[in-house]
């Protein structure tokens, strides 16, 4: 689950870059886009609900300068990086985040050696046993979507604060 938000609307601080060298206009937006999006990752943060802090831990960001002068930032959901969970992949944020329908879980086959498979009739699942799981189904929690819709603006303005405070520091040295 994907979701976008097309920012516009900098056409004036796009024409005062334009005397920088581009290197320099790259690194500015890219940095601007970093502080848009650390926000964002931060507000993720703190609305999304984590028992063992595992989800929390693995909201993530990454920015990206095309050749066309545009840059790219992500908030993602993927493996943790550092700490004491780190290289957990927490494969369920998709779930948390847009919900699940009623489902059936049915019996698993469980691995035994190399390239043997052992056909189990039954899971275990809270302490006893079943031939198959009815899961109810769950509604979604939106945190991330939430944060996207709701935080963006302020988001902008972190994005524009530090181009421009980077921009004045260039111009005045």
């Amino acid at each position: 689950m994907t979701n976008f938000v097309k920012l516009e609307g900098f056409d004036a601080l796009r024409k005062r870059l334009r005397s920088f060298p581009e290197k320099l206009r790259k690194n500015y937006m890219r940095g601007g886009m970093r502080a848009m999006v650390a926000h964002l990752r931060k507000r993720a943060r703190q609305r999304v609900k984590s028992f063992t802090g595992a989800l929390r831990r693995a909201i993530g960001i990454s920015t990206r300068a095309f050749q066309d002068g545009t840059v790219q930032g992500k908030v993602f959901i993927g493996p943790i990086k550092s700490g004491k969970l780190k290289g957990r992949d927490v494969w369920y944020g998709h779930i948390v985040e847009g919900g699940a329908k009623p489902h059936r879980i049915p019996n698993l086959h469980v691995g035994r050696g190399k390239g043997r498979r052992l056909n189990t009739k039954m899971i275990a699942f809270g302490g006893r046993v079943f031939h198959h799981v009815d899961h109810p189904g769950m509604r979604g929690r939106y945190f991330m979507r939430d944060t996207a819709s709701q935080d963006v603006e302020h988001g902008r303005r972190l994005f524009t604060d530090y181009v421009e405070s980077r921009s004045r520091e260039h111009i005045q040295p």
